[in-house]
């Protein structure tokens, strides 16, 4: 059609409301496909090294090497078995290095720069832990006077959230790292005085799930069994794979809901550009226009505006996986991730983009094209009824400012909406921040001890008086969308120093503040625990929540565990100090100490640093975006009645302040709702990403940020005002006289 070449001279027009409302689609999308490109990229790459690599279905380990004889009869059930002794040595340092050999067929680890060790004095180092150290391939290390010289970097498959214990919370690779050597020089390591603890490990992989049950019941009756974990339990593998799944997941949902948000805004502008092209329409319908040709030309530009959009956000979210990636692999120890983006993803950006805008604004353009032609050609202006009465004993400007406001209802609320809704994603960003970064002073919060011992095997005497407890990892079901998490089970004595709280009588047990909020459970519940391997259900009466956030918690006395497990009284297998202490690296299990707790929180919150200080920036921008365009397209609706108060007499600083007022009152409505929605939504969001998190993070807003984010929207408000006061001493006085017949 002849009058689709008006396309291009109206994008010329307005090209800064369309530049305005492209970059806010492409910030949105390119935020989207960033994070979710990420998590398909990470999960592409760790699915290929778990095939390439073959990674375990599982491992057990046990307090005393195995004989041939047993292992050739766990091999009868169609198992491959293959040991995998760590040994874990502390340096001068006090970081801790686990030691192994190179594994020949499960679990085999993956070089990123150099080579495996072939002699006795080289040694492959965990990537993480090296960077930490400051060491690369050539260097030298001195362990216990040797020197090894570092022949390769590297990662292990079944430790890509390298945890020292399954029941961290977060690796500290500050602290704790895997190190590779010969078999020759493992069995000089075993020798080590800086040795703290061995594990008779082996890995299995299975050539039939149906196997599974069998396998698993011949490894129960092993004696001096310690742990036995199948490859879906095991954290230090499933940890991150469940963390981007939730990521990917709340990304689509919040990409949903911003697509939906520009689609209306979007409509809003289409809605008040047809208003001023009223007569210009009545003009076509005279020249014989019909009402689809009509429909189909004010569709195109919305329609271009949202395809250039997408494509450019989907270009962008690409260029942004790599950002994001970087960040997870600072954090986890990931092979070589290769971007990719999945068919969802185009379908996403672009196809559910121009659906959902067309749908939006094909509903106001049919609203605008329903006006009679000769309606059209005269311009006339819809007047709403009033009640007079109530604003007579008013002043005129006040009244006026009213009359406005219900004289467009449509646009102050399409402002109200719109602020909103950027308020949200201010709280959201600054949230996250807060919440996050607590995270590492909740670690500690709580807990009195310096150093936890735990041994491989109970013991029971009469040592460690005030010191014991029996220490049990079980796991729960988590209460959003019940995720297998952890939970550490500590049976204490009654006059244990380091646990001063009160705990219940019976078999009531204390449960953590933040395993309480994490896990759903409140006093009076009865919980169900599952201990593998033998996968047996345990219940227990919550009979209190006590004020301790160092981790994922459970107390109750320890002769009651004792009987529950089949245990002696007495027996115990943690010994908690102030001090450090000595054990046989034979019978300790693992060394666990307070600083560890906080260094692996501060690890998390370093790895997310970018992601955080990002949505912080894109929240406060997209804000700005959003209340820019909103004001502008409301004043620009508002043509007629700005023109009509200038005829009137009334200055154009005086018009400033009245719309001045009457935008800034939809202001505080939007901060007055948009805070507490953006809290509650928050308060379900933030627990769901971290659902797979073996760790509660508690949705934080302190009165400090919110006075922050209160001086960003105020700054931000009186920006914008100064352009929107131009614009409004540019509203000729003519407008209202060609409104009239």
């Amino acid at each position: 059609m002849i009058i689709n070449k008006r396309i291009f001279r109206d994008f010329k027009k307005n090209v800064w409301k369309y530049m305005a409302l492209m970059l806010l689609v492409i910030i949105g999308l390119a935020i989207v496909v960033g994070l979710t490109g990420s998590v398909d990229s990470i999960e592409v790459s760790l699915k290929e090294l778990h095939r390439e690599n073959n990674l375990e279905d599982g491992n057990f380990s046990v307090a005393y090497p195995l004989e041939k004889e047993k292992i050739e009869s766990l091999k009868k059930t169609g198992a491959f078995i293959e040991e995998s002794f760590c040994y874990d040595v502390k340096l001068k340092d006090e970081k801790t290095i686990r030691f192994v050999k190179n594994r020949e067929k499960i679990d085999k680890f993956y070089l990123l720069n150099g080579r495996f060790p072939e002699k006795e004095d080289e040694l492959f180092l965990e990537i993480h832990f090296a960077e930490e150290a400051h060491l690369q391939v050539g260097d030298y290390i001195k362990i216990e006077g040797d020197n090894y010289y570092i022949s390769g970097l590297g990662i292990a498959p079944d430790y890509t959230t390298c945890l020292q214990s399954i029941s961290d919370s977060a690796p500290a690779p500050g602290s704790f790292g895997i190190g590779v050597v010969t078999e020759d020089s493992l069995k000089k390591i075993e020798r080590y005085a800086g040795l703290i603890s061995t594990e008779y490990n082996y890995l299995f992989t299975l050539t039939g799930e149906n196997k599974r049950e069998e396998f698993r019941k011949k490894v129960e009756n092993l004696e001096y069994l310690t742990s036995y974990l199948d490859i879906g339990d095991n954290p230090r593998v499933q940890q991150e794979l469940k963390e981007i799944v939730s990521q990917r997941n709340i990304s689509l949902v919040f990409g949903v809901f911003f697509i939906c948000v520009m689609a209306y805004v979007l409509a809003v502008f289409t809605s008040g550009y047809m208003k001023n092209e009223r007569e210009t329409i009545g003009t076509f319908y005279a020249m014989g226009y019909r009402k689809k040709e009509l429909i189909r030309h004010y569709i195109r530009m919305p329609m271009i505006v949202l395809l250039l959009s997408s494509l450019l956000g989907l270009a962008g979210g690409y260029f942004f996986i790599d950002l994001v990636v970087a960040e997870h692999e600072a954090y986890y120890d990931l092979p070589v991730v290769n971007s990719v983006l999945q068919p969802y993803q185009y379908i996403f950006t672009i196809i559910l983009t121009l659906i959902l805008g067309f749908l939006f604004n094909i509903v106001v353009i049919r609203k605008q094209l329903s006006v009679s032609p000769i309606e059209l050609l005269k311009n006339r202006v819809k007047y709403h009824k009033m009640k007079h009465s109530a604003y007579r004993k008013r002043p005129f400007m006040r009244s006026f400012a009213r009359r406005i406001i219900q004289s467009n209802k449509e646009g102050y609320l399409a402002l109200t909406v719109g602020m909103i809704l950027s308020v949200v994603l201010l709280v959201y960003g600054f949230c996250m921040y807060e919440s996050l970064n607590k995270m590492p002073e909740d670690a500690v919060k709580g807990v009195h001890y310096e150093h936890q011992y735990i041994l491989k095997l109970p013991e029971n005497n009469d040592k460690y008086k005030k010191q014991k407890a029996m220490t049990i990892s079980m796991n729960g079901k988590e209460r959003i969308n019940g995720e297998s998490i952890p939970v550490q089970i500590n049976g204490l004595e009654k006059d244990n120093d380091y646990f001063v709280f009160n705990r219940p009588e019976n078999e009531k047990v204390a449960i953590s503040a933040s395993t309480a909020e994490k896990m759903g459970w409140t006093t009076g519940d009865t919980i169900k625990l599952i201990k593998q391997p033998e996968n047996k259900v345990y219940k227990f009466e919550v009979g209190v929540i006590v004020e301790y956030t160092g981790g994922m918690n459970i107390f109750l006395d320890m002769d009651v565990l004792n009987k529950k497990l089949g245990y002696k009284q007495g027996s115990y297998n943690t010994v908690y100090s102030d001090t450090e202490m000595q054990f046989n690296a034979e019978e300790l299990s693992s060394h666990n100490r307070k600083s560890d707790l906080m260094e692996a929180s501060k690890g998390y919150i370093e790895a997310m640093k970018g992601t955080i200080d990002s949505l912080m920036m894109g929240s406060v921008v997209l804000f700005v975006l959003i209340l820019f365009l909103m004001l502008k397209i409301v004043i620009e609706r508002e043509a007629y009645h700005i023109s009509l108060i200038k005829i009137m007499g009334y200055t154009d600083k005086e018009v400033s302040k009245l719309y001045f007022w009457n935008s800034f009152v939809i202001f505080l409505i939007s901060m007055i709702v948009g805070f507490p929605v953006g809290k509650m939504i928050m308060n379900f969001v933030l627990p769901v990403t971290m659902a797979a998190m073996p760790v509660n993070v508690r949705v934080l807003l302190s009165p400090g940020y919110i006075g922050l984010m209160l001086a960003i929207m105020l700054a931000a408000y009186l920006i914008i005002g100064l352009f929107i006061r131009a614009k409004l001493k540019k509203v000729p006085y003519t407008v209202v006289l060609k409104s009239r017949d």
